[in-house]
Parts: structure tokens; C-alpha cells; sequence
């Protein structure tokens, strides 16, 4: 189906909006674990990076929106929006590790070794690889105000 571009200069705006909340949500609550652990834990206790934590907040989002409005957003098209605009992000990011899936690089580990092997602490708690996400999170943000019309 073809959209009009209004409509898709609404839902991009919508999925920068979103994108910026999970920025802000997560640098809330930097350096505490428990916060954290909330946002970036998935349901099999492994942790998880801001392109995770981005689609709990479009899921949040959109039940907020039907439990208030007669809105009904299309959350497939909004998740694979926020992860088109992470990997628009993502490539003009100075340290982006050249892996769209995982952009955040690692000193010493392949991208997806790093992610799928790092315990919670070392991706966003301590050490390089969590600052390197911190960078990611806070650049992506100056980004996202800049991008919002």
C-alpha cells in the first residue's frame, strides 16, 4: 500500500517522538541497576539493547493510545520504522561498528559475540562497552531533536 507523504511524515515523527522517549527513559536511569534491569532485562533474563527497549516503549505507547483514543497504530510498521531511523542513526554515528544489528562496538569482541555474551553489567553498567552505549544513547538523542519537525 502506498501512503501519502503526510502520513508518512506523521508516523516518522511519531517513531522520532517514541525513539526520543526511550532515550530519555534510559538516561533517567543511568547507573541504576534496578531501574535498568526493569527497562533492558527481557522476559528470559537476558539483557537487552536500546533497540529492544525502543519496542516495549512503541508496545507502551500504542496500548496507552487504544486504552484512551479510538488511535490504532500499526506497531509492526512502527518497530520497523524506529529500527530504520536507529540504522539512519547508526551510520553517521563516529564509533558505529559497521553492524546495523549491533552498532554499539565492543573493544575487544565481534559485535554479536559482544551482545549475545555480555551480561547485563558490562552492557550498560560498567566498563567501555557500557560507556560506548551511553555515547550511542546520548548521541542518538541530540540526533533525534534535530530530526523531529
Amino acid at each position: 500500500m502506498i501512503q501519502c507523504p503526510e502520513k508518512l511524515a506523521i508516523e516518522r515523527n511519531l517513531v522520532l517522538d517514541i525513539m526520543l522517549e526511550t532515550c530519555d527513559e534510559l538516561l533517567k536511569h543511568k547507573g541504576d541497576r534496578v531501574q535498568l534491569a526493569r527497562l533492558a532485562i527481557d522476559a528470559r533474563g537476558l539483557p537487552q539493547g536500546v533497540c529492544c527497549v525502543t519496542r516495549v516503549i512503541v508496545n507502551q505507547r500504542c496500548n496507552k493510545a487504544e486504552e484512551t483514543t479510538d488511535v490504532r497504530h500499526d506497531r509492526v510498521l512502527l518497530r520497523r520504522a524506529a529500527r530504520h531511523i536507529g540504522y539512519e542513526f547508526a551510520n553517521q554515528w563516529e564509533p558505529y561498528s559497521g553492524d546495523k544489528t549491533y552498532p554499539v562496538p565492543h573493544p575487544k569482541l565481534l559485535e554479536d559475540d559482544a551482545f549475545e555474551n555480555s551480561e547485563f553489567d558490562d552492557m550498560w553498567m560498567k566498563g567501555e562497552y557500557a560507556e560506548s552505549r551511553w555515547d550511542y544513547i546520548v548521541k542518538m538523542r541530540e540526533w533525534l531533536l534535530k530530526e523531529i519537525v
